[in-house]
């Protein structure tokens, strides 16, 4: 009954409809004027103005879930700059979260209220000069929410572009994630700075699976490299093209990059955190901060290999890293990737799950 309860929960997160006019309404609040751009904080309000009551997935990549402090923001000055992001990237799954009851509930003409440290910890405004004048609003997939009723098919509820305001009259500070940034020419690489991995917060089991899943990476990672390596004059071929689009040297030759930085030994020396406990996660990394990963309960259930596998989700996170190429975020599962890949060669490239799933190789595709 578990099972058959987790596959509707599933075919339900899949099957999503998109709403013509969703019943939600969003309102995004900043100061007119700071002095210190690390004070920003946006003020977010949900309501809900429908007459049916609402539960919306916890997604990591939405307002409901300003712990998660990831890149949902579109922030920029008059002249186009953009803050650096420092939060985090985080690979999730719509249907585990489901299956855990991730939602938020909200009956009609009930609202919500959440806040976003974005100077805090989030962006680095330290390099950006004038003007200090931004407009900040949601990016757009973070506009947008699951609904998943108790029966049917789950409502995709997509809102307009909300715009908010702020002016920053001091010098924007350097204080970022609680630490202050060093100037860019003394920031040390830590590629290769130790050759053992560290376990914080892991149990034995855990130990035991992350040294397997480790190795499995490893090789799923040489593997890849050696295929795209061998086929570096033209890679035309299914497993390419099904991940990551139509074959052009450039692009091939960035993906090849990141399996490159990746299998250079950064796996076994990385540090392996398993402090988070939430359903819905697989993992989440910093991405500016190389060589830690947190590995979260999704994790702990998924196969040593296969599809959305430990070693898989491994391949995932350490592609976030900047030292490795910073891919993003921009679809996650199998049916996404494919479609990113066809619409979008150039972001399925940068795309996470599609590197991972082009080295997990599952099902076998030449």
């Amino acid at each position: 009954m578990l099972f058959g309860g987790f596959w509707t929960i599933l075919s339900l997160v899949a099957a999503v409809r998109a709403v013509a006019d969703p019943p939600l309404h969003l309102t995004i609040r900043t100061p007119d004027e700071l002095y210190d751009a690390t004070a920003l904080v946006a003020t977010v309000r949900l309501k809900n103005v429908g007459n049916r009551t609402l539960r919306l997935l916890n997604d990591p990549y939405s307002v409901l879930t300003p712990h998660w402090e990831t890149n949902i923001w579109d922030i920029r000055n008059g002249h186009g700059g953009v803050p650096e992001f420092n939060g985090v990237q985080v690979k999730w799954s719509p249907a585990l979260a489901a299956a855990a009851q991730q939602y938020t509930v909200l009956v009609p003409g009930e609202s919500r209220t959440y806040t976003h440290k974005l100077g805090e910890k989030m962006y680095n405004f330290s390099r950006l000069g004038a003007p200090r004048t931004y407009t900040v609003l949601l990016g757009g997939s973070s506009r947008s929410f699951i609904h998943v009723p108790d029966n049917g098919v789950g409502d995709k509820l997509n809102l307009e572009t909300v715009t908010s305001k702020v002016e920053v009259l001091g010098t924007p500070s350097t204080i970022i994630l609680g630490r202050t940034v060093p100037p860019v020419n003394t920031l040390r690489s830590p590629r290769l700075s130790k050759r053992i991995n560290t376990f914080q917060s892991c149990n034995a089991d855990q130990v035991v699976n992350i040294s397997r899943a480790v190795f499995v990476a490893q090789q799923l990672v040489n593997e890849s490299y050696h295929y795209l390596t061998f086929h570096a004059t033209n890679c035309s071929y299914p497993r390419y093209e099904t991940w990551f689009g139509s074959w052009t040297k450039q692009r091939a030759d960035t993906v090849t990059s990141h399996y490159n930085h990746i299998r250079n030994g950064q796996l076994f020396s990385d540090t392996y955190n398993c402090s988070c406990d939430d359903p819905g996660i697989y993992a989440y990394v910093y991405p500016t901060e190389f060589g830690t990963i947190y590995l979260c309960s999704a994790f702990w259930s998924a196969p040593i290999q296969g599809t959305d596998s430990k070693a898989g989700t491994l391949i995932h996170e350490s592609s976030h890293f900047i030292d490795n190429g910073g891919t993003q975020d921009f679809v996650y599962g199998q049916d996404g990737c494919k479609a990113l890949a066809i619409q979008n060669p150039l972001n399925a490239t940068n795309n996470a799950d599609s590197h991972e799933y082009f080295a997990e190789n599952n099902p076998y595709l030449n």
